[in-house]
């Protein structure tokens, strides 16, 4: 009869050559050859939603890369589309390669961490970042966040590596991939100091003059950024809130970021807890609770002031995006220990990461049903516009689907187009009309309300061809 230790030892095999350090990197391969086909598979739901088919827009409209609020790192993402409209590929091409381009990039950034880098950890973190917490923000690929966070595992990577190299390239390297990831978006100051900061706390970094050159590196960056922001801007508002930190927590318990998390703690934040127990578990087993805390200390701080700036609240992806570096810091915890042993605990943990990615990659597929049934809806109106192209729709009559209304225009532009661009037919909300726009323009197509006046006359025939003034719908 097998004892409970020969099982335990059995186990104990079999978990570690499953989720070694090779194991998990093909754990990771197999992630992504997931991802890259859910990307395709949900393509249509994933352009066609929140920014991304107005962005998508501009970058056909303008033939240019698309930069927004100086992000400049995100004209990555934009490469392979460019390539696609260069070779005038058709639209329904051009939206599958503009929604697998960003798997793609971050695929390749796995890679590097995997393979150039060696740095196994800064590998997984990479997948980790793409799901613990995600589940509508699958469908908003084009926020600069998830980039940020993908290249901030470069920077950990990078800072973490033990291969020889002289000073010089070492700083240097360190300098482009904060940039690329500071200048995807400026979230990226808070993974950039807690990388920096993980090195400090856990390799003795306090006594290294480059673990303060690396800060002041952030802080250049942010001074930089902050010059350049205007306090009017989108992001000059946000910043505002800030000041206003005082009077925000005074009503703490209220806080919509905080209710947001609540509500959504057995689903979408299940394993963020999760990973963050198990790294509360793995730094106590090893008397390594101070660092924990320290670290932990500037996780809450993080978290809070989130809810500050984003106090008032938004829509289910853009409130998960602004959470989700709290994948990376977590991510970083559990990583640091487990290859530190090689025991069934480890490859425990090991495992519940997995298990982890993997909910989260069925809460994404279980997710696209929403955005589906949106697609349905504009389907419905596009039929029933009788083929006038450009029509003007009341608010009221939008399917609650539309969770955000302003990209409308694009949206029902490029999905009645995909089947020719004499099908082209755009619907735009009817109260975001400019009072003072003279919609009698045949030349006229309606964008957004603060940047309403684009010209038909300018878009390629070959993908849309809108004729006609706007119409009120329904037509009587």
């Amino acid at each position: 009869m097998i004892s409970i230790r020969e099982n335990i030892e059995w186990a104990s095999k079999h978990l570690h050559r499953v989720f070694s350090e090779k194991g998990m990197l093909i754990w990771g391969h197999f992630f992504f050859a997931v991802m890259l086909v859910l990307s395709a598979w949900h393509y249509l739901p994933r352009v066609l939603s929140y920014d991304s088919s107005a962005q998508l827009f501009k970058i056909i409209y303008f033939d240019q890369i698309n930069i927004e609020a100086s992000r400049y790192s995100t004209f990555l993402t934009q490469l392979p589309t460019r390539l696609a409209l260069w070779l005038e590929l058709p639209l329904r091409w051009v939206l599958l390669i503009f929604s697998v381009s960003f798997t793609g990039v971050y695929y390749i950034v796995f890679l590097l961490n995997a393979y150039w880098l060696k740095h196994t950890k800064a590998a997984l973190l990479t997948v980790l970042v793409l799901t613990l917490g995600v589940t509508h923000n699958f469908f908003y690929i084009v926020t600069e966040t998830h980039q940020a966070l993908v290249y901030s595992t470069l920077f950990y990577a990078w800072i973490n590596m033990n291969r020889p190299m002289k000073p010089i390239w070492d700083y240097l390297g360190a300098i482009l991939v904060a940039a690329l990831a500071f200048f995807a978006h400026p979230v990226a100051t808070f993974t950039l100091l807690f990388a920096i900061l993980h090195k400090i706390v856990f390799d003795h970094g306090y006594k290294n003059a480059k673990s303060y050159i690396l800060i002041s590196l952030v802080g250049v960056l942010v001074v930089l950024k902050a010059a350049a922001v205007e306090s009017s801007s989108y992001e000059g508002n946000l910043l505002g809130n800030i000041n206003e930190m005082r009077e925000v927590l005074k009503n703490w318990r209220g806080l919509y970021p905080f209710t947001f998390v609540l509500h959504r703690i057995q689903e979408t934040y299940l394993m963020i807890l999760l990973v963050a127990i198990l790294a509360l578990v793995m730094h106590a087993k090893r008397n390594a609770f101070f660092k924990f805390s320290i670290l932990g200390v500037y996780i809450f701080g993080f978290f809070v002031l989130t809810a500050v700036i984003y106090h008032a609240g938004d829509c289910d992806a853009q409130m998960e995006k602004d959470f989700m570096p709290l994948s990376f810091m977590l991510g970083i915890l559990v990583l640091h220990w487990i290859d530190h042993e090689r025991n069934l605990f480890n490859r425990g943990a090991s495992g519940t990461l997995v298990v982890a990615v993997f909910f989260h990659l069925f809460l994404m597929n279980k997710t696209a049903r929403v955005y589906y049934e949106k697609l349905d809806f504009y389907q419905q109106i596009i039929s029933q516009a009788q083929g006038h192209d450009k029509n003007l729709i009341p608010k009221a009559m939008l399917s609650p689907t539309v969770f955000v209304n302003w990209p409308l225009s694009t949206e029902t532009l490029m999905l009645s187009a995909l089947e020719g661009p004499e099908n082209s037919t755009t619907f735009f909300v009817a109260e975001h009309l400019p009072a003072d726009l003279n919609i009698s323009d045949s030349t006229l197509f309606l964008y957004a309300s603060w940047w309403p006046q684009f010209s038909t006359d300018q878009l390629p025939k070959h993908y849309f061809d809108l004729e006609g003034t706007y119409q009120n719908f329904p037509q009587p």
